[in-house]
């Protein structure tokens, strides 16, 4: 038997810092160390078609992943589910809040309940993150200081939200605010924004290239007005222009009109587009790759390649897996943490303690490839492994094609207009 006094024993509660940051003994707010504000994160997203696609496909794609309640007991089930669907708002919504997280980097949304003959879910609003900042002590977060716009500063208890953080695995000091995936977009989108005013100015300049004129700046003539009579000042004297000026002033005019008069010693001549447009797509092209790879959406996802080419099924597959693993990452966050608080309180407010607090499984998503199977069976059929008369197979191609099955006397007519034939 082991020595006793050699075993490590046991310590009661943690050392570590839930947050290292919250170090003083009185409760005190924690910054947000992004110097990228959420206002701007909110342009990007709003005015950018990739990034605003990069942030909503995932989102569309984890709240299709997040299911309905499942408990064991279908009281409690029919109970919780019966709450999700009769608070404001929906559970979609408050999903969708959640994922905010995502894009900005942490999100926190506020629960709250009724009561009455018994505890119900009343709402989970999700907080403006532009308007609350963490606040806690001694390496715990207390509260959430919300500068609500009509009721100025207000405490909510931090037991009583829903704080989903977005990159936990990298999250050192485990950082409330965590890390947002648009702050590694953002530099490319400045870019992009910059490319595409050239990219503007290019095709301009490749429609209406640059005209040079070419004149004896030395020299002047006098100013005519429209009928071609001289102008004259208040002495009677002739005005004269410099050949600079009304060589300039004629180019100006020339966008708005055809016909153009100039002495004969005079040229005009273009200035060619150095750079066609096919550089500035190429330029867009990788900026619009690198913003989707910093969102963790694969390219093909929405496009064909970075090359313009038809595409690959198969690798777009492989991306597709690659995109539901970064998804599911933090649906299952947002479920666990729908379980832990709202779920858990209900239940336990209501029925007790409980040994099973239920779940969200994932739906069964239908993965049946209808084009490659149809390819499948055709190729059955013509090899003779499938009978090509044979009901059965005739309508399973046709219901993969999306087409009525045809009945059975239709195939024994067919038979007999073709034996007669």
């Amino acid at each position: 038997m082991a020595d006793s006094s050699l075993l490590i024993q046991p310590v009661k509660g943690k050392l570590a810092a839930e947050v290292e940051r919250l170090t003083n003994l009185l409760v005190n707010e924690i910054s947000n160390l992004d110097q990228i504000s959420v206002d701007d994160y909110l342009l990007m997203a709003s005015t950018d078609p990739i990034v605003g696609a990069a942030i909503e496909v995932p989102m569309l794609l984890g709240s299709k992943m997040l299911g309905e309640y499942a408990h064991p007991e279908p009281e409690k089930q029919d109970f919780i589910r019966a709450n999700f669907a009769q608070m404001h708002g929906s559970l979609k919504l408050s999903f969708c809040e959640m994922w905010q997280a995502k894009w900005v980097g942490h999100s926190f949304s506020e629960i709250s309940y009724n009561t009455g003959s018994q505890w119900t879910l009343e709402s989970i609003y999700g907080v403006d993150p532009r308007y609350f900042r963490y606040a806690g002590s001694v390496g715990k977060i207390e509260t959430v200081k919300y500068r609500s716009t009509y009721r100025g500063l207000v405490d909510i208890a931090y037991t009583k939200g829903i704080h989903i953080v977005n990159g936990r695995h990298i999250n050192l000091g485990r950082d409330p605010y965590g890390f947002s995936e648009s702050k590694k977009a953002y530099s490319y989108w400045q870019a992009k924004r910059i490319a595409l005013a050239a990219t503007v100015i290019a095709t301009q300049r490749q429609a209406t290239p640059i005209i040079a004129g070419k004149t004896d700046i030395q020299g002047s003539s006098t100013l005519v007005d429209a009928s071609g009579n001289e102008l004259q000042n208040e002495f009677g004297e002739s005005i004269f222009i410099r050949n600079g000026d009304r060589m300039k002033n004629a180019l100006e005019l020339l966008e708005n009109q055809s016909v153009l008069v100039l002495d004969i010693a005079d040229e005009i001549t273009t200035i060619n587009q150095q750079t066609d447009g096919a550089f500035f797509l190429n330029v867009l092209r990788f900026l619009n790759s690198q913003i989707m790879i910093s969102y963790l959406m694969p390219e093909t996802i929405l496009s064909t390649g970075s090359q313009g080419a038809s595409g690959d099924s198969n690798l777009n597959a492989g991306h597709m897996s690659i995109l539901n693993l970064s998804v599911s990452a933090m649906t299952d966050q947002i479920k666990e943490r729908l379980i832990e608080d709202p779920v858990r309180n209900l239940l336990d407010w209501n029925y007790g303690p409980q040994t099973d607090y239920g779940s969200f499984p994932e739906p069964a998503i239908d993965k049946t490839d209808n084009v490659a199977l149809l390819g499948v069976l055709a190729n059955a059929s013509n090899t003779g492994v499938l009978g090509g008369n044979d009901l059965a197979v005739i309508n399973r191609a046709r219901d993969l094609a999306g087409v009525e099955p045809i009945d059975k006397i239709l195939i024994q007519q067919a038979k007999r207009y073709s034996e007669v034939n």
